[in-house]
């Protein structure tokens, strides 16, 4: 397939001008409204090795549509990711203190990062280039510099979901959005992983073709560093996990039914992979109501070891997963018209169900208002502190006045209270 690839910045120092990038530099300067709160000016003792700084809530946005994604570093590191009005943006924050930001300017979005061991940051996000949509990858230092910049991308826009860093290596997954070039539908959704090289700047599409509208949230990598991709599917009626070569292929495990689809993966320290999803499928010990949420352990093969489903008579949804590694341990974010863990708020609440690792359900902890929240992203700290981020059109957080969907950052303690 033919692929679009301009790359600048590729080192500190050494940057040079890319067709359809920008003219603006992207920069390190916290946007308007970023400020840390009154009386937060004062050092704080650092936290225990792995575990975040306090995170204030927080809910902040402009008058068209927010929303907010964050990750936890090894380290304990928190950023916070997303799209405020017209300007994506990167942070990182020590507690009520943004330390940096940096955004890579006008026309782009910041969708997914990775954080390594040194608190390098890997992200994906969408650019404009030449009139479409395309992939954006760029590389972070700790302090928030910019390392290098790449877009690629073909005719249909691409909506990325993850990505995934290993050495010199970025491996995206997502979908090509419909493409309508006049007036008639030219492709539907069709899922694809990205597999790029930095040093080498050079980087392949796989994509699937079915004529149907297909999804693909997220990728990991087997121990070979073959990809691992999931998501759901109008062509074979029901979600997937399929492995990819030089091509998308026919999934090893999958769940019937357009009502299924499978949100995450990831692989733990001995080689089995846990999944999430929504099903109306009787996978777990029970069903709840009409649509539940699930979490799967799956054998190195993708053979099925144990699932179970969690949820509320009400329709509930799987947004994503945070995982400890080594022992299997899950937490779960989601959002519900019911009472997954107390009673709803109205329109759609957002969930966290902490879950051992063999699926036993632990707490579980619910948060809404009058209108919709739309989590959009979970994170967990050695320490068992969770982050969630996402978006809403209530006061999710006291005394705030959204103008829209407006972005929030809610912080659980490791028993699931405020």
């Amino acid at each position: 397939m033919k692929v679009r690839l301009a790359a600048a910045c590729l080192a500190l120092g050494a940057c040079t001008e890319a067709p359809g990038l920008p003219d603006d530099e992207p920069t390190v300067d916290a946007p308007p409204g970023m400020d840390a709160p009154p009386g937060m000016d004062a050092p704080v003792d650092p936290p225990p090795a792995g575990c975040a700084m306090p995170v204030p809530d927080r809910q902040w946005g402009s008058t068209a549509d927010d929303t907010a994604g964050v990750s936890i570093a090894r380290s304990g590191a928190v950023h916070v990711f997303g799209g405020v009005g017209d300007r994506p943006f990167l942070e990182r924050w020590d507690g009520a203190q943004v330390a940096w930001a940096w955004t890579p300017g006008v026309g782009t979005a910041v969708d997914a990062i990775t954080v390594d061991a040194d608190d390098r940051i890997a992200l994906v996000g969408r650019m404009l280039v030449d009139g479409e949509l395309d992939l954006m990858l760029a590389d972070l230092d700790a302090e928030g510099q910019q390392l290098r910049l790449t877009t690629a991308g073909e005719a249909p826009p691409e909506r990325p979901f993850t990505i995934v860093a290993a050495g010199t290596r970025r491996v995206v997954g997502g979908y090509h959005d419909i493409f309508i070039p006049s007036n008639y539908v030219e492709a539907w959704q069709d899922p694809f992983v990205f597999d790029y090289d930095v040093e080498r700047q050079a980087g392949t599409f796989v994509r699937a073709l079915t004529g149907r509208p297909d999804l693909a949230t997220d990728v990991t990598l087997d121990p070979d560093g073959t990809p691992i991709l999931v998501g759901s599917t109008e062509s074979r009626a029901g979600s997937f996990v399929s492995r990819v070569s030089d091509r998308i292929e026919a999934p090893a495990f999958s769940l019937p039914g357009p009502l299924d689809y499978i949100r995450s993966i990831e692989r733990l320290a001995d080689g089995d992979f846990l999944i999430a999803g929504t099903t109306i499928n009787p996978i777990g010990d029970q069903l709840f109501g009409e649509q539940d949420v699930f979490v799967a352990r799956l054998a190195p093969d993708l053979r099925l070891r144990w699932a179970q489903t969690y949820g509320s008579t009400a329709p509930d949804f799987a947004i994503d997963l945070a995982v400890d590694l080594a022992t299997g341990a899950s937490w779960l974010l989601g959002e519900t018209s019911g009472d997954v863990a107390g009673p709803a708020a109205g329109g759609n609440d957002l969930f966290v169900i902490q879950i051992d690792p063999d699926g036993t359900r632990g707490w579980a902890a619910q948060r809404g208002t009058a209108g919709d929240e739309m989590p959009a992203r979970i994170a967990v700290d050695a320490c068992g502190t969770v982050i969630v981020a996402g978006a809403s059109d209530g006061p999710l957080v006291p005394d705030h006045q959204p103008q829209g969907y407006d972005a929030f950052v809610l912080t659980l303690g490791p028993t699931g209270r405020p």
